[in-house]
C-alpha cells in the first residue's frame, strides 16, 4: 500500500518474490528426503510466498494491476566453499532449465518470480 501510494499514475513497481508453488514442492521433496524438517513456513527469511493468482489479488487490493511476470534468477551464494559454488551452478542450471520449460509449455516452474505491477 505504501509503495502504491508513492507511485505516480502509470508508475511501475517491480517485485521479486519466491514462487510459492515451486517453493512448496521443493520443501516437500526436502521433507521426504529428511533434509529440511522445519520447512519454508518456519523460516522468516520470506514471510509471504506468492504465485500469479495471489500476487494479482494483492496488486488489486493496492490499486495496482499485474501486467507481466518473469522467471527470476535465484540469489547467488558467496563462493567461499565448494558447496556454495555447487549450489550456484545448480541455481544457474535450474534457471535456464525452467526458462526452457516455460518457453515450451507455458508452465512456470521457476523458484523466484519478478512481477511487474502498474498503477
Amino acid at each position: 500500500e505504501k509503495l502504491s501510494a508513492a507511485l505516480k499514475n502509470d508508475g511501475i513497481l517491480l517485485v521479486k518474490v519466491p514462487h510459492y508453488n515451486m517453493q512448496f514442492l521443493k520443501q516437500n521433496i526436502a521433507n521426504t528426503l529428511g533434509l529440511s524438517p522445519t520447512g519454508i513456513f518456519q523460516s522468516f527469511g520470506h514471510i509471504n510466498h506468492f504465485n500469479q493468482n495471489s500476487m494479482s489479488l494483492v496488486a488489486k487490493a493496492c490499486n495496482l494491476k499485474l501486467t507481466r511476470c518473469y522467471n527470476a534468477k535465484s540469489e547467488q551464494w558467496p563462493e567461499t566453499s565448494f558447496m556454495f559454488k555447487l549450489k550456484n551452478r545448480f541455481r544457474d542450471f535450474y534457471w535456464h532449465f525452467s526458462n526452457l520449460v516455460i518457453s515450451l509449455t507455458g508452465k512456470d516452474i521457476g523458484l523466484n518470480t519478478i512481477y511487474v505491477l502498474k498503477k
